[in-house]
């Protein structure tokens, strides 16, 4: 069985205050982490807020990267950002383009069962962050960032193995963002992940000071998305291969200028990672993917407000994300900011017991969609839809392949063969 850890989980990063926060892990049976990806929430508990900041970051010993976006609510004329940042692992900003509050990794960001932030910049509200640990003798990660030049492939180096699976978090941003934070007017990004076979990718515009709200929504099988305001695309990648020292990308939109990409590899020697993408229901009922290859036991997951296929662009800016590692261990969080005449509509929502969620934006705020882990099986997994969605919208994950927890064989849903065998 390989040696890989994944474990989901949330803490709170208290109010009015800054410095080192440690969050302790349960599954790890003293493995020391190597990477955590985090997905904000806006709140201090289950539920929906106003105005829509979100995002996704990553952190290992030597990095971190986040970027995301904030769309203010209830405004006549319409302020949006976006940011990419090479100096915190998460942050958000408020309406006036000042940031609200950020961490990066701690000054011993890894121990055993363990991980920790500094928090640089403290928020005025109690903040709930939701988080996928990765560790394990198996797993080797690396994050960075590299420009998109304008041509028609672009090759990155320096990652010191071939990747098996790179997460992406674009922002259309040329400033530089080794050592600090560009912010810039108009939600223009995009989040995506890529295996060299497989691509997937949510996109999303809002542009900034506009009479009436303009937000729209793509998703699309890229990895990396420049959506322009009328729905074209001004820029779109695929990773062409998976090399011995990084991994090279197709530009199949040229970009218009080299903007700044960030990037979490990861290697899984030994071990099952798959991508893949399933609908959600119209109706309750359960929502089964198989064939793997492998038994999976944790998921990182996005949805883009995509219906049914790929490749077309919709009314709406949202963006939402999960994580799962077990029936107990579930985040989702995201975003929506609702293109209609009048004031904006935004909200930002999360919840804990749940792997993918998407509200409305109208008031009162309306849940439309619940997906929730059912089981993790032999080949695959299981998801319910415990809440109807309005359409067949599009899901798409990371599958990784999960080994012992606490030196015990894997229990996830499944009395394995392997466990009977140490009875007899």
């Amino acid at each position: 069985m390989p040696n890989g850890k994944f474990e989901v989980g949330n803490f709170t990063m208290p109010a009015s205050t800054t410095g080192n926060q440690d969050i302790s892990l349960s599954d790890f049976g003293g493995t020391t982490p190597k990477a955590v990806i985090f997905m904000p929430s806006n709140n201090s508990a289950d539920g929906a807020n106003t105005e829509a900041k979100w995002g996704m970051g990553w952190m290992t010993a030597d990095d971190n990267y986040s970027g995301g976006i904030m769309a203010e609510h209830n405004v006549g004329t319409t302020n949006t950002l976006r940011w990419l940042s090479g100096e915190s692992a998460m942050r958000q900003y408020s309406q006036s383009g000042a940031w609200d509050w950020y961490f990066s990794k701690g000054g011993t960001p890894f121990a055993a069962d363990q991980f920790s932030i500094n928090i640089d910049d403290a928020s005025a509200l109690d903040q709930r962050i939701g988080y996928m640990a990765i560790g394990g003798s198996d797993i080797s990660v690396k994050a960075g960032h590299f420009t998109t030049g304008t041509g028609s492939s672009k090759s990155v180096t320096g990652v010191g193995f071939q990747p098996d699976v790179v997460i992406f978090a674009f922002a259309r941003d040329t400033d530089s963002i080794s050592s600090a934070t560009s912010v810039n007017n108009t939600i223009r990004s995009s989040f995506g992940f890529s295996d060299g076979t497989n691509d997937y990718v949510m996109a999303a515009f809002s542009q900034d000071g506009q009479a009436n709200p303009n937000g729209i929504k793509r998703i699309a099988e890229k990895c990396i998305m420049d959506l322009a305001g009328d729905g074209s695309v001004d820029g779109a990648a695929t990773v062409s291969s998976m090399d011995a020292d990084g991994f090279t990308l197709d530009i199949d939109v040229n970009f218009n200028d080299n903007f700044y990409v960030a990037y979490l590899a990861i290697k899984y020697d030994g071990g099952g990672i798959a991508l893949g993408d399933f609908n959600s229901r119209t109706s309750l009922g359960d929502i089964v993917e198989s064939g793997l290859g492998f038994d999976p036991g944790a998921l990182f997951l996005i949805n883009g407000g995509g219906q049914t296929g790929y490749a077309t662009t919709r009314n709406n800016n949202v963006m939402w994300g999960g994580l799962t590692s077990g029936t107990s261990n579930q985040w989702s969080s995201g975003y929506i900011d609702d293109k209609r005449t009048g004031n904006t509509r935004c909200r930002t929502i999360n919840d804990d017991g749940l792997s993918l969620i998407r509200w409305d934006a109208n008031d009162p705020q309306a849940l439309i969609s619940k997906i929730a882990l059912k089981s993790f099986d032999t080949g695959g997994f299981t998801m319910e839809q415990t809440d109807a969605d309005l359409g067949a919208y599009k899901n798409m994950y990371i599958a990784f392949e999960v080994g012992e927890k606490l030196g015990i064989p894997d229990l996830r849903g499944n009395l394995k063969g392997n466990l009977i065998g140490r009875f007899e």
